[in-house]
Formats: structure tokens, sequence, C-alpha cells
């Protein structure tokens, strides 16, 4: 049914009065994971929307802890933050994510051990988060962290010009001016079991950028016949920065 109306011009990021949005629904109610993944990989996915109170969907962790088994070893939980979910967003209530996992100790250990992953990697934490994680029993997971990420800044072999660790921080829209066709391939398994704690947040941006790169191949001509003849070619093509992916696709629709 989701692929359906999405198919019908259904707005994936669609709030209903309480700000609640599909991917929320999928990440409160759904007992299919396969609905969450589905909609997270959609090009048009707003992964950090925020309900009137302001919770993300990673303040919803009814389920996420029913589902792991030897055949699905990621949870929702960890595929939401592989996506770019934000740990770091403090609702009306003043709970981050991790203060509404209480009893849920699976959800717990998958947080902490992703914000260490990003403390590792150079990305933002705050320190109520930073507090979380300061105790002495990830000191190991945190070395196993800062050894992959030393490899990564060192691994050319995605993307020309682009290291691994480059990848994981540069925007979407500058990986997607950079991404080649087959360059998503080349991080198959084989690579990604070689970088097993931030081989899914690649993954990830890879896809996104993609996705993103597909988009600009459909509008680029688009865009130079409105505005060649008023804007220098750089300008034009800097314009592709300031427009979101259903910007970029209702400019297809246009053609």
């Amino acid at each position: 049914m989701i692929k359906l109306l999405i198919k019908h011009g259904a707005d994936i990021n669609a709030e209903d009065v309480n700000g609640v949005t599909p991917l929320m629904k999928a990440a409160i109610e759904d007992d299919n994971s396969a609905t969450l993944r589905f909609l997270i990989n959609q090009p048009f996915i707003e992964m950090n929307s925020l309900t009137n109170d302001n919770q993300s969907c990673l303040h919803f962790p009814k389920i996420w802890y029913l589902y792991i088994n030897a055949d699905e070893p990621e949870s929702n939980l960890q595929d939401l933050l592989n996506a770019g979910c934000d740990p770091n967003i403090v609702d009306d209530h003043g709970q981050l994510p991790i203060d509404s996992y209480v009893d849920k100790e699976m959800c717990v250990e998958i947080m902490k051990k992703h914000i260490v992953k990003l403390v590792a990697a150079g990305f933002y934490v705050c320190d109520r988060n930073k507090k979380v994680i300061s105790g002495s029993e990830l000191r190991k997971f945190r070395v196993e962290c800062d050894t992959e990420v030393e490899v990564m800044k060192n691994n050319y072999g995605i993307m020309v010009g682009f290291s691994l660790f480059d990848i994981l921080h540069r925007s979407y829209h500058k990986l997607a001016l950079r991404i080649k066709n087959g360059d998503e391939d080349k991080f198959d398994d084989k690579m990604a079991a070689k970088f097993p704690l931030y081989a899914g947040m690649i993954k990830y941006r890879l896809e996104k950028a993609g996705q993103r790169r597909k988009l600009f191949n459909q509008v680029e001509d688009i865009l130079y016949k409105v505005f060649s003849r008023y804007l220098p070619a750089t300008f034009i093509h800097e314009m592709f920065f300031y427009f979101s992916n259903f910007e970029l696709s209702k400019l297809v629709e246009i053609e």
C-alpha cells in the first residue's frame, strides 16, 4: 500500500495533527521492519522530522528490540542511526532519545555504541550524550572505532578524491557531484567486512548520493535551458545545491 501511495504522489513526509510522520508511525507501531527500511531508502525522506513536542523517530523505541535475530542482526534502531537520525535532539520534555529507552537494554547498548562511533569519527555529540558513554565499559570499543577511523582516512578505493572518512562527513550534495556510476557497487560485502563498525553509515550515504546524482542528471538540461541566457554556467551548476531532492523531482516533471 505504501509503495502504491508514493507512486501516486503521496507526501512521504506528511505530518498528522501531532506532527507524526509515516516514518515515525513505522517506528511506533509497524511490526515489519521492512516497512521502516523501505521508507528510509526513499530519496525524499526527511530523517530528522520532529513532532509538535520536538520528538524524533529515535524517541519511539516500542518495537526496535523485538525483531533482532540471527537472520536480522541490525535492529530498526541501528538502521535509523545509520541513516543519520540525530541522537542529540532534546524534546519538549527535556529527554534525549536514549532517555526514553528506560529498561530496553539492547536499545541502550546500540545507542551508546553509536554515540561512541560518532565521537571517534569527529561528529558533534552533546555533553549529555558524552556523559552517557564516559564509563570504562566502552573503552575497548572506542579503541576499535579509533582504529577503524584511521584506516578509513587512508582508503580512497570507492570515490575519486574522497576517502571513506570523507564519505562519512561530506554533504550528500558534494558526494552527488563526485559519485560515478558503479561507485556504490565498489563498497560490496567484501569491502564492508573490513569496516564493520561504520559500513552501515557508509552504505547509506553512498545510496543517498547516488539518488541525488540521478536527479541531477535528470534536471541538468532543464536548468540550463531555462537559465543559460541569464546566468553563467558555473552559477547554474551551483543552483543544484539549493534544491532538495523533492524539488529536483518536481523539475523533472515539468520537462
